[in-house]
């Protein structure tokens, strides 16, 4: 008796260029994406800022690259209706760490005098915080193209 022998299929070769493709697809969607997480802040306005403010809400600013505010609040700001109404619906609430608002602002100047200006009216020590963010996907990626 002959034995029937199967014909080998051959397996395609993956060619090393869908490596470098697949990369390229997953660093351009992290770029474009921004990779961000869930418990992103939620854009206000300078208007609500100000209130909130006044109302003795905010804990600490952070000034991003002199155009961001990110606003953290204090514990009992956190708890006030006022605020957890606006992160009933996220999935992931922020921690005591993490900004809870954040928004544009367009002169500095014109931000900080009125920001100055709220916090001796009404004697809040609310802390300011000057920070430089950079996208690392964005000066990386040149770099692996060239």
């Amino acid at each position: 008796m002959s034995k029937e022998q199967k014909p080998e299929l051959k397996r395609p070769k993956i060619n090393s260029y869908w490596i470098y493709i697949a990369i390229f697809v997953m660093f351009m969607g992290l770029n474009i994406f921004g990779g961000g997480n869930l418990s992103d802040p939620i854009k206000t306005t300078q208007v609500e800022f100000q209130s909130y403010l006044k109302n003795g809400d905010v804990e600490k600013v952070e000034i991003i690259n002199r155009k961001l505010a990110r606003v953290y609040l204090t514990e009992t700001a956190r708890n006030n209706s006022i605020h957890a109404n606006k992160f009933k619906d996220r999935i992931i609430k922020p921690g005591p760490n993490d900004a809870a608002y954040q928004f544009e602002f367009g002169d500095l100047q014109n931000f900080e005098n009125s920001l100055n200006t709220i916090k001796t009216e009404n004697g809040l020590n609310t802390k300011i915080v000057w920070n430089t963010e950079t996208n690392l996907w964005a000066e990386f990626l040149p770099s692996i193209l060239f």
